[in-house]
């Protein structure tokens, strides 16, 4: 009798096709699980959520991950029945990556130096003080009453506004030059006079300076303490009411005063000061001023 298979194909050439197509199955069915096990339904319990660096997963396949590994809000059963592997997230909480150099403040502490480099400075503040005028010399005196400005209130006109600075500070020595812009304060009433029959009022004094000065600093960490003599070049502008009559007449007068203070630096490239100032001879007698500014750092100080 002759066999099923002996009929068709000869008995070695049957062998070798049966051993070909169960290494070619074998071969799928390691395949097909091996894509089964990459391919895990999303679990939120068991998938890390995350790709940052504070979490990692460690994967278990038919054993229990080590106990330090496994959190206890993470390390729970799986449902009966399943055979896939088991991944076990844990997180690391490890600190947040430290900021950059630049976006980390400034400690005002007395280890820095920075109030003691070389460099430049913008500043811009305001100014609150008193002018007198009883030694000014203006124009057209000698058609005017010669105690107009000598009395009240030129004696101490009140006056406020503002101040702009550019200064080098290199070695310790400061070299500034800026503007004033301050604004009369008065009462007009206080400034009337009778000039025969005519009255004589002084109803709008206007008021600019420049000014130049030398000095010196010294740093402590971020503060700096200083010291200015200061020359300036003071303008007053005067407009005067005699009965129907109005005219206007100026003075100029150059004087020194001295200027003392601190810096303190808030940050590298911001400060804020606070000065005050006696006046020597000239039209201002004395100020205050609260200000801030910019700084071009240019090197490091020298001691």
């Amino acid at each position: 009798m002759t066999r099923f298979d002996d009929a068709f194909l000869p008995r070695s050439t049957f062998r070798a096709s049966m051993l070909r197509a169960l290494v070619i199955a074998g071969a799928l069915v390691a395949l097909a699980l091996a894509s089964k096990a990459d391919a895990q339904p999303y679990n939120p319990r068991t998938l890390p959520t995350s790709s940052s660096p504070r979490a990692h997963a460690a994967v278990a396949i038919d054993g229990e991950p080590e106990p330090e590994q496994v959190p206890e809000d993470v390390a729970r059963d799986e449902p009966a029945g399943v055979e896939s592997a088991r991944v076990y997230e844990s997180y690391a909480y490890t600190q947040a990556p430290p900021a950059r150099a630049d976006d980390l403040p400034e400690p005002l502490d007395g280890d820095r130096t920075i109030a003691g480099w070389d460099h430049f400075e913008f500043s811009m503040g305001f100014l609150a003080g008193q002018h007198r005028f009883g030694r000014s010399r203006w124009s057209g005196e000698s058609a005017l009453d010669p105690g107009l400005f000598t009395g009240a209130p030129f004696r101490r006109v009140e006056a406020y506004g503002l101040r702009y600075d550019l200064r080098l500070v290199i070695a310790h020595v400061r070299l500034t030059a800026g503007v004033d812009f301050p604004f009369s304060s008065y009462a007009t009433r206080d400034t009337r006079r009778t000039v025969g029959d005519a009255r004589v009022e002084v109803p709008e004094l206007k008021l600019f300076g420049f000014h130049f000065g030398i000095g010196a600093e010294y740093p402590f960490g971020p503060v700096a303490p200083f010291f200015d003599i200061l020359g300036g070049l003071d303008f007053a502008t005067a407009t005067i009411t005699q009965g129907a009559l109005t005219h206007e007449v100026a003075s100029r007068d150059f004087g020194f005063r001295m200027r003392g203070g601190i810096r303190l630096h808030v940050r590298r490239w911001f400060f804020a000061s606070l000065s005050g100032e006696l006046g020597l001879v000239g039209q201002p007698r004395w100020a205050v001023e609260l200000s801030v500014g910019f700084a071009l750092m240019a090197g490091r100080d020298q001691h």
